[in-house]
């Protein structure tokens, strides 16, 4: 999949038969390849001469043009192979700076298990976050999470055919550029194997015809099964992640000649702990209550959510615990009515709606005057919940009020209590070729004077002496100056303005 790797197919008998079986035969007939390293570059301008043929794997793929839409998008139209197919059908093509700046969207952080760097120089000089890229492309279609590869915007089947002479249509995120640099990566590239293993499965010692059931598992070996010191150091690992002692019972082993690995289950089946006892490594999973959680982490979650144990046992319904052999983060996930997770004692996101009861005073009437000096009214906040997450390496640590329509939805700084973006549905206008005509003709003193008074209610900034940049087919502006916040901001074409946002110098708003 991503380098060397070895996997593990596990074979569960029949329910309806007792006999396990002695001998059995696998038939591997095709595997699907995919890579995250890069296997190829080629280099592409909008305004060479086409057709351009790149050289793949030894096979001339032909590029009949490469154009760039009003979404950010990069088009190669490629022509079909012999075979009438897609010649990229098995790679996933990108413009390699855009892709690892998504990366930092990838909650599971794909990219740390490959050893793959997304903080390099190219990425940093984007003016972007890979959150920003993540919200722009959302409407462009194939924005997904892959196993494989992390975050990615899909290329490899969309495409647009002709009966006489297919051409398929490759689709890349980029900025517009005079040239690029495209990266290929195979993806999902099916290799023939077509080989018979016959191997003998050994029996497990006594109990072997014992049966198990879903709520009593049956495990080939227990704990007294194994020497002291395994027994020893799986209790270590799982000690280290629950932080307390947890008993251990059944026990799996896989033994080859390259490898020893050894599943210890505790006796409530809840967790477990995968030894890799050549490698000396560890995978640990704990299921727990929020009771159980070790003193000093729960003192950490009740000092950011304001809330005491009593409540955060009622919120929780699911509570778990993971360390991977590849690192030695210990994380944590909360789950229910609330969400939160952790590694190892630092918080790194929260979502918890907050009763309106228990919102701060100051926060909420923060909010409640953004909503009149948005809408020149007062409007009711009904909801209220807590975020915090990072964004670019920033924390975001936020109440997010909203009214009952869900037309409104403002942002307070859950700390400083003070306003950070405000958002109404109520003046938004979807972008079109007309509308876009119309931004274009808009002067960057039209858009400040339309701004200004916004943005003094809102947040107290006087706009004099700013810049303004718009995001072309967008009506999305950004405005800054030097020493001052930034603020972002968008309208319709009647010099509304529905989204409006405030950042600190370095892109933190709290």
């Amino acid at each position: 999949m991503n380098g060397l790797s070895r996997s593990s197919l596990e074979f569960v008998p029949s329910v309806y038969f007792n006999e396990k079986p002695t001998k059995m035969t696998l038939e591997i007939k095709k595997l699907w390849m995919t890579q995250m390293k890069v296997e190829d570059t080629f280099q592409i301008r909008l305004d060479e001469k086409f057709p351009k043929k790149v050289n793949y794997r030894g096979k001339d793929i032909t590029i009949q043009s490469a154009e760039y839409d009003n979404k950010k998008v990069l088009h190669l139209k490629v022509q079909a192979d012999e075979t009438g197919r897609n010649p990229w059908g098995a790679a996933f093509l990108t413009y390699e700076p855009y892709y690892l700046k998504l990366q930092e969207t990838d909650m599971s952080e794909t990219w740390k298990q490959y050893g793959l760097d997304i903080h390099t120089p190219e990425t940093k000089a984007i003016p972007l976050t890979g959150e920003q890229l993540y919200e722009h492309y959302q409407d462009v279609g194939g924005l997904t999470w892959s196993p494989e590869l992390g975050m990615i915007v899909d290329n490899y089947d969309r495409w647009n055919a002709n009966d006489k002479k297919p051409v398929y249509d490759i689709a890349v995120i980029a900025p517009k550029l005079e040239e690029y640099a495209i990266s290929i990566r195979r993806f999902m590239d099916p290799v023939t194997i077509n080989q018979k293993i016959e191997f003998t499965i050994p029996p497990t010692g006594a109990g072997d015809e014992q049966e198990g059931t879903l709520l009593e598992p049956k495990h080939a070996k227990t704990v007294a099964d194994l020497d002291v010191s395994t027994v020893e150091q799986a209790r270590r690992e799982m000690r280290e992640v629950a932080g307390h002692d947890i008993e251990l019972y059944g026990v799996e082993e896989y033994k080859g000649a390259a490898y020893h690995n050894v599943t210890l289950y505790s006796k409530d089946h809840k967790s477990r702990v995968a030894l890799d006892l050549n490698k000396g490594t560890a995978d640990v999973h704990v299921s727990m209550s929020y009771d159980e959680l070790p003193s000093d982490l729960k003192h950490i979650i009740e000092t950011a959510t304001r809330m005491n144990s009593v409540q955060l046992g009622a919120e929780v319904k699911m509570l778990t615990r993971t360390k991977s052999a590849n690192e030695r983060i210990i994380h944590t996930s909360l789950e229910g009515d609330m969400t939160m997770t952790l590694e190892d004692n630092r918080i790194e996101s929260i979502f918890v709606t907050v009763p309106m009861d228990q919102v701060d005073a100051k926060a909420l009437a923060a909010a409640e005057q953004a909503v009149r000096d948005l809408k020149g009214k007062h409007v009711p906040l009904v909801k209220a919940s807590h975020h915090l997450y990072s964004r670019s390496g920033q924390p975001i640590n936020i109440y997010v009020f909203e009214d009952q329509k869900n037309d409104l939805r403002i942002e307070v700084g859950f700390q400083t209590e003070r306003l950070i973006s405000v958002y109404t549905s109520e003046d938004l206008e979807a972008g079109t070729d007309a509308t876009e005509d119309i931004f274009r003709k808009f002067t960057d003193d039209q858009v400040l004077e339309a701004a200004t008074p916004y943005v003094q209610k809102l947040f107290g900034v006087d706009l004099n002496g700013y810049k303004v940049e718009r995001d072309k087919g967008t009506s999305y502006f950004t405005f800054t100056k030097e020493g001052s916040p930034a603020i972002q901001a968008s309208m319709n074409r009647h010099f509304k303005f529905y989204d409006l946002e405030i950042l600190t110098e370095n892109g933190a708003v709290e």
